[in-house]
């Protein structure tokens, strides 16, 4: 499967303070770069076709070329990227693609695969990868994440997705209401109608709720992967998540 990885984009305020010439691709981990330790896992994966890197000229000129096929410059924000990136024309676009953030220097190749292998294999056209809370405070205990509190579990999400192009491009909107209201879950349920905003709020939706209302919204089979390895949801924001990775590598 092919992979895109997004790595564009200035540090906040809160990750400056690591950040090589402001870029958040270029906090520098121990010697490393963030992209390049994230680079690494796609690289050894087993199941990873070409890799799309987008970014800028500064960040392309401290990766090594044998770690992406493809470069793309990159646009204003996230969502043009992504446009840009999925209209390449070497891209396929009648197969699903894996799309990746830069800033998740723990994960590894065999959650890279782990996660392909389902997307490859599945029924669905959407997948999205989550981890429930038991097995992320195994290793990050007492770090902050954004909660999604279902009837069946306690739920964060990943830093990556499975699609086809084309459900990109037809969904345009909502997805940029969704990147914009990530954070906030009540937002994000009522995005999907009043149903399933009511079931959330009183702690009674489901995953299955959840996917069933994507669905009526997008008209396309979506997953929510459940993996057990915590590292593809622990991304680089603040100088505390620095901190903390720092202790891992």
């Amino acid at each position: 499967m092919d992979v895109i990885m997004l790595a564009g984009g200035l540090a906040g305020a809160d990750l400056l303070p690591a950040a090589e010439r402001g870029y958040k691709a270029l906090v520098k981990i121990k010697n490393e770069f963030m992209i390049n330790l994230t680079l690494r896992a796609f690289k050894e994966s087993r199941l990873r076709g070409r890799l799309f890197l987008t970014a800028g000229d500064e960040i392309k000129n401290a990766v090594p070329r044998q770690y992406y096929d493809y470069f793309i410059n990159e646009g204003a924000d996230i969502l043009e990227n992504i446009s840009r990136s999925l209209s390449h024309d070497k891209i396929d676009k009648n197969k699903k693609i894996m799309i990746t953030s830069c800033d998740i220097p723990l994960i590894n190749h065999e959650a890279v695969d782990n996660f392909i292998g389902y997307s490859q294999n599945c029924g669905f056209d959407a997948i999205y990868p989550v981890v429930e809370k038991s097995v992320y405070d195994v290793k990050f205990k007492n770090t902050r994440r954004t909660w999604y509190y279902c009837k069946d579990g306690t739920y964060t999400g990943g830093n990556f997705i499975c699609i086809k192009p084309d459900i990109f491009f037809k969904n345009k909107d909502i997805i940029s209401d969704i990147f914009e209201n990530r954070k906030n879950p009540l937002k994000i349920a009522g995005l999907f109608g009043v149903g399933l905003l009511l079931k959330y709020k009183m702690g009674l939706a489901s995953k299955k709720d959840a996917l069933e209302a994507v669905y009526k919204i997008i008209k396309t089979p979506c997953a929510a992967f459940e993996s057990g390895y915590a590292e593809i949801v622990f991304d680089i924001d603040k100088m505390s998540d620095f901190e903390i990775c720092r202790n891992f590598i």
